[in-house]
């Protein structure tokens, strides 16, 4: 696994390049204001609890030990059991997170059986998978 560099970016900017998001989108969906993420991007002291409560509300995975200190790891190490008894909300996000992803296996699949097929037997039309 690649690691990235991050040259001294704050947390707020390594949230911004995992999640793909840009500064403005990350405003909406925070609900926060832009002069708090300005300050912020400059500064991680800036990221107060109510900072970090904002951005976890809507980005529940995010470990706010690492958001608010930079200790320990960006996300919450999932445990099923945990969040299907105490957290709903959680779990819903990852069930539909998981549900996308199973599909789109399901379609790569469709797509790269013929090619493998084709690759394995060019001469022939009986299939392998």
């Amino acid at each position: 696994m690649a690691t990235i560099e991050w040259d001294g970016a704050t947390r707020i900017e390594q949230l911004l390049k995992i999640l793909d998001i840009s500064r403005a989108d990350f405003i909406r969906e925070t609900g926060l204001k832009r002069s708090v993420v300005a300050h912020a991007l400059i500064d991680d002291r800036a990221i107060s609890k109510d900072v970090a409560k904002s951005i976890i509300n809507k980005y529940p995975n995010i470990n706010s030990e690492w958001l608010l200190e930079g200790k320990g790891d960006i996300f919450h190490v999932v445990d099923w059991r945990f969040i299907s008894d105490h957290g709903p909300r959680q779990a819903l996000a990852l069930d539909e997170i998981l549900a996308t992803l199973v599909e789109e296996i399901r379609e790569i699949k469709e797509v790269i059986k013929p090619l493998i097929n084709k690759a394995l037997n060019p001469k022939q039309e009986k299939r392998i998978i």
